[in-house]
């Protein structure tokens, strides 16, 4: 008989979250399409795969260490390494930093009246 594990309950919501990868590199910003105490998932997951250590930020909750424990379509599973505060969580935070951009055409984009 198969051993069954009990999910943790998820909260669906919108939300974005910033990551920073162990391995280096810039953070990245990643909607977050629901949220439990013990993970969340993500969406455009990006360069991240299973196995990942990374950082993340979610909402207002303090930084918590998690792994990647899936990815498939471009939408990852992380797993913390501790559990987070959902109340705080679910705070929208205003103060992630966007990477500036710095080829393709969105470069123009902050220069709408540059000739």
């Amino acid at each position: 008989m198969p051993h069954h594990v009990e999910r943790v309950p998820r909260v669906s919501l919108m939300l974005m979250a910033q990551v920073f990868r162990h391995q280096g590199g810039e953070p990245t910003l990643h909607r977050v399409s629901n949220l439990s105490a013990r993970g969340v998932r993500i969406v455009q997951a990006g360069k991240l795969a299973p196995g990942d250590q990374v950082t993340i930020l979610v909402g207002c909750a303090e930084p918590v260490t998690a792994t990647v424990a899936w990815l498939k379509d471009d939408v990852a599973g992380l797993e913390f390494e501790g559990p987070i505060c959902l109340e705080n969580a679910r705070q929208r935070r205003t103060d992630f930093s966007v990477p500036d951009i710095r080829a393709g055409w969105m470069t123009e984009i902050k220069h709408a009246h540059r000739r």
